[in-house]
């Protein structure tokens, strides 16, 4: 039983390490259109096939290999 509970604690702790992951790079992408959009110097304007590339590459990283969308 112990391993069990050991095992276990390692699945939620991986499950829990791939929601900070996704999170961060969710945050990252609206960040990178956040900056485009208010015209931060240093920055490319985006136009929406920017945007809407940003938060695929964003969605894409959560997707098992080989997958479709």
């Amino acid at each position: 039983m112990m391993e069990f509970r050991s095992v276990q604690g390692s699945l939620i702790e991986a499950e829990a390490a791939r929601n900070r992951a996704r999170e961060t790079r969710m945050r990252r992408a609206l960040q990178r259109i956040l900056t485009a959009a208010e015209g931060v110097p240093g920055y490319a304007p985006m136009n929406w096939s920017d945007v809407a590339e940003v938060a695929r590459e964003a969605l894409d990283a959560d997707r098992p290999a080989g997958s479709n969308r």
